[in-house]
């Protein structure tokens, strides 16, 4: 289901498919129905964690931004704090505990950032503070000798595909101007399948509750 905010700044619910798949094209057909339908103006389409939206949404509605929505409970990493083109030589070492999908793959390699007290919150004038490059990994998992694992607060993100050098200011001052709160700490993700690379924004803490 699509759900537009008008001028008024009501939302409005302006289409919706049923058994809609999450692939590239299906986004594309499900974009050009509602531009058919008279859909325009499109300046920001925010969605959940699908490249495929975010790859077609260009496209279709040229001049829009795309950013993807994720809540993520709690993200672990084994890391390093090298750099991260260092580390993708030496990722061999923690492959046993990172966390993969259902076909065997590595889920994400990360540069996960925070401030100097491990709180992870941004960086002091978003150019001091720690880098931690390393794959996520299992719940359990035991950082081998000269490695770290650091244990990521869960957050709901909006995250970007990085396509140009000023891809973390632009989308600051987005937030900006959108007074959408920066609640963390900026993350960098590389998908192993694709090698692109992201940008996590956190907006807002991720309050987990276990009910019994």
């Amino acid at each position: 289901m699509a759900i537009g905010v008008n001028e008024d700044g009501c939302r409005e619910a302006i289409g919706a498919a049923e058994g809609m798949k999450e692939d590239k094209e299906s986004w594309r057909s499900f974009f050009v129905w509602l531009k058919q339908r008279g859909l325009c103006g499109v300046h920001l389409i925010i969605g959940d964690k699908n490249l495929g939206m975010l790859e077609t949404n260009p496209k279709v509605f040229p001049g829009g931004q795309s950013a993807l929505m994720l809540v993520c409970a709690r993200l672990r990493l084994a890391g390093t704090q090298w750099g991260t083109k260092r580390c993708m030589n030496i990722f061999e070492e923690v492959r046993h505990l990172a966390k993969k999908d259902e076909n065997g793959n590595i889920v994400g390699i990360w540069g996960a950032m925070s401030d100097f007290s491990r709180s992870f919150k941004p960086w002091e004038d978003f150019n001091r503070g720690l880098y931690l490059a390393g794959v996520e990994c299992i719940d359990d998992a035991e950082a081998p000798g000269g490695w770290t694992k650091w244990i990521i607060p869960g957050y709901e993100y909006i995250y970007v595909e990085c396509e140009n050098d000023d891809t973390f200011s632009k989308t600051i001052e987005y937030m900006k101007d959108s007074s959408i709160p920066l609640a963390g700490a900026v993350h960098d993700f590389t998908c192993p399948q694709t090698g692109k690379n992201y940008m996590f924004f956190p907006i807002r803490k991720f309050i987990c509750m276990n009910v019994v």
